[in-house]
């Protein structure tokens, strides 16, 4: 879970730099968040 807050620290401060990076991070996230679930299933 450390880690994890770690990279959204570290995403926060790129997001304010570039926009377009922000949107790179979120079809990424989306993409692991997806795969999480239906690991879970």
């Amino acid at each position: 879970m450390r880690g994890k807050q770690g990279l959204y620290k570290f995403f926060n401060k790129r997001i304010y730099t570039s926009p377009e990076l922000f949107i790179k991070i979120f079809a990424t996230n989306l993409v692991k968040i997806v795969f999480d679930i239906f690991s879970y299933l």
